[in-house]
């Protein structure tokens, strides 16, 4: 946070206490005050962060549900569809039998 290793901190809370244990004193909580607003800063961008990968996961989520949605829709219009050819070619099944069954009434009839 201070842009400096903790040697060189270490050698200027030295020196600043040759000159006064006051004067260290100061320096030290105004470290430890950098120390702890850089922990606040890493923790806020660390929840900021946390935030933007739920609201991405959500995003995800909602997206995934869409096309899971969009599938079955589509499914069921494919099974009606379906349903709908297989009732048409068992009505002009039977429509043919009735016929061909008519016309061998016919044929027997007139036989």
């Amino acid at each position: 946070g201070l842009g400096c290793s903790p040697h060189q901190v270490a050698a200027a809370v030295t020196v600043l206490s040759k000159r006064g244990e006051d004067e260290a004193r100061r320096v030290v909580r105004y470290i430890d005050m950098i120390d702890h607003f850089a922990l606040f800063a890493a923790t806020s961008e660390a929840r900021a962060m946390t935030g933007k990968a739920e609201e991405a996961a959500a995003e995800k989520e909602r997206h995934m549900r869409q096309l899971e949605e969009e599938k079955e829709r589509r499914v069921r219009e494919v099974g009606d569809e379906n349903d709908a050819r297989l009732k048409q070619l068992e009505e002009d099944k039977e429509r043919r039998l009735r016929e061909v069954g008519e016309a061998k009434d016919a044929e027997l009839k007139e036989a």
